[in-house]
């Protein structure tokens, strides 16, 4: 099993904000989606599918929630338009590419699931 590794830390809206995707974030993920979060993150480097809009505004929801716990979903989409960098980041620094690997696919990602499935 892989380890988290990190959170990140950016502003956006005025506001700064800690992202932080560790095993509770991403079973909150799952939990809200009722998908494997890793087979989401894995699919963002696939150019032929696009990820779901929906996907990243929950993604960053989740990892969001550690430090503002009183952040909404409506509030992720908001922070998403105003800093979209902020997501591949803090991806980045709790799942690290593994060398010769793109953001967002750490060590051991396969290709995600068809998405709408």
């Amino acid at each position: 099993m892989m380890k988290f590794r990190g959170e990140t830390r950016f502003t956006a809206l005025g506001q700064d904000w800690v992202l932080l995707f560790d095993f509770n974030a991403l079973a909150l993920f799952e939990e809200e989606r009722g998908v494997p979060a890793l087979d989401v993150i894995a699919g963002l480097e696939d150019e032929k599918t696009p990820p779901r809009i929906t996907d990243l505004r929950l993604l960053l929801w989740t990892g969001l929630k550690r430090h503002q716990p009183e952040v909404t979903l409506e509030q992720a989409g908001d922070i998403m338009s105003a800093a979209p960098e902020a997501l591949l980041q803090g991806i980045n620094a709790a799942l690290p590419p593994a060398p010769g690997q793109g953001p967002g696919k750490g060590p051991g990602k396969g290709k995600g699931r068809a998405r709408g499935k």
